[in-house]
């Protein structure tokens, strides 16, 4: 807790004759109770995907979809989503968080309502792109207000438990969804009240625990003197720094190899272990869904937090990822050596593979957000959230004309080893430009600050 919460907190005055004491909540407290929100809400959201996949059976026979509206099905969220980190981005500089937060958690609970009260598949596409959108502000804010509000030592593992929260609500949808017969729309009406009390729960928090504010050491270091300056110029002056952009680079290659190996991991499963039942191969593949990257994103946070002291020394961590990259190109390039008919080294390298992906996501958050301008947190979190899910829509897009032209195999070890290697090449080249990194503040003629700002950078 910072000093003037203390300080507040010890400020408050006796009550006088007659009066009620004044209750006093640190401000500690408050921000560790959003942060636990913030993780509920994300489950909550992360829901809805692992329910629609796996009551896709029964949501194609009820609707009677073809295969290629089952695709538009399963791609509706990134038709809200991609848009989302760009709308965001203008939306935060105009509009206070908890009214945002409110409206993002809202949209999904009566889209996902509509949808199943009055079931169609149009409604359906509809419904799962509006959540998208709605739930892309969320996204954009959460990294953005854990580097404002957090506990510095304990940053790291907060943007690494937000990922987990999004990996463990898709986990838990799916499971829910396999285990209970009823209609998908009763699942559905599940998800609308479980986002209707989030928006209930954000409209509980005060605005201003919500808020990236640029306060404390921040506020210290622009000084009073700073202008306030348009989202424009942030975006610009965002942009213009080379480590936030090329290590976007490098998360964004990241994601879109993600959404690759989604699409195609069940189809290659089948090949590389052609005498194993389709039970035991879907069961495997979603144990290296599930054993990968969730383990990496907290061991990520763990080396940041504890072996490096934190993401703002660019330098130290940008090493790291550089490392972790170099370890998913290992992975993918050793692939063929498992061949088809040797399951458990497939396996093995994929699971290498995601969880070499999953081990410097926190970093990479972080990073982008400690390198960007003081003022610009908001907008580097939209700039990051755009470009992951741009790529995830292009790379299988891309990749899945590469597999049709070469082969499932060929063309799959190819996809994997040309991200892998667009990944490694923005982390070593974000790592070079830590050492003289610069970072864009405003000053007050609105030129950069010369000097290093960001910690050690050795």
């Amino acid at each position: 807790m910072s000093p003037t919460a203390d300080a507040a907190a010890a400020a408050a005055p006796p009550p006088g004759p007659g009066e009620e004491p004044v209750v006093v909540i640190k401000r500690s407290v408050i921000t560790h109770v959003f942060f636990a929100f913030a993780c509920a809400a994300t489950v909550a959201r992360a829901f809805e995907a692992g329910v629609v996949s796996s009551a896709m059976p029964r949501i194609a026979a009820s609707l009677r979809l073809d295969y290629a509206q089952e695709g538009v099905v399963a791609a509706a969220p990134d038709y809200g989503i991609v848009p989302a980190g760009i709308i965001a981005m203008a939306l935060f500089e105009r509009v206070r968080a908890r009214k945002v937060l409110v409206g993002a958690c809202a949209l999904p609970a009566v889209a996902a309502a509509a949808a199943a009260l009055r079931p169609s598949y149009r409604a359906l596409v509809a419904a799962r792109a509006l959540g998208g959108l709605g739930w892309g502000c969320a996204a954009v804010h959460f990294p953005a207000w854990v580097d404002a509000r957090a506990p510095s030592k304990r940053k790291p593992l907060w943007l690494a438990l937000l990922n987990v929260c999004l990996l463990g609500g898709i986990l838990c949808g799916f499971a829910i969804g396999s285990a209970v017969s009823a209609p998908w729309t009763r699942l559905y009406l599940v998800e609308a009240g479980l986002m209707a009390l989030a928006a209930v729960s954000a409209a509980c928090f005060p605005a201003e625990i919500m808020d990236v504010a640029r306060t404390g050491e921040a506020q210290r270091l622009l000084g009073a003197a700073a202008p306030q300056r348009s989202g424009l110029t942030k975006l610009r002056a965002t942009l213009a720094t080379p480590v936030v952009a090329r290590t976007v680079g490098a998360g964004a290659f990241v994601c879109g190899t993600v959404g690759f190996v989604l699409y195609f991991i069940k189809q290659v499963a089948a090949r590389e272990a052609p005498s194993w039942p389709t039970s035991l191969q879907t069961t495997a593949v979603s144990a290296v869904f599930v054993a990968a990257p969730i383990p990496g994103n907290l061991v990520g946070a763990y080396v940041v937090e504890k072996r490096i002291g934190g993401y703002d020394r660019l330098g130290p961590t940008l090493s790291f990822v550089s490392a972790a990259a170099l370890g998913a190109v290992g992975c993918v390039a050793l692939l063929p050596l498992a061949g088809p008919g040797r399951p458990w080294p497939f396996i093995a390298l994929c699971w290498g593979f995601l969880f070499f992906g999953a081990l410097p996501t926190p970093a990479i958050n972080g990073v982008v957000l400690a390198a960007s301008p003081r003022d610009a947190a908001t907008i580097a979190s939209g700039i990051q959230f755009a470009a992951q899910n741009l790529m995830k829509a292009i790379v299988p897009l891309v990749g899945g004309r590469v597999v049709d032209r070469v082969g499932l195999l060929l063309g799959f070890r190819s996809v994997l080893l040309a991200c892998a290697a667009g990944y490694a090449a923005f982390a070593l080249l974000a790592r070079r430009a830590a050492a003289d990194h610069v970072r864009h503040d405003p000053a007050p003629d609105d030129a950069p600050l010369e000097a290093p700002l960001c910690g050690d950078v050795a």
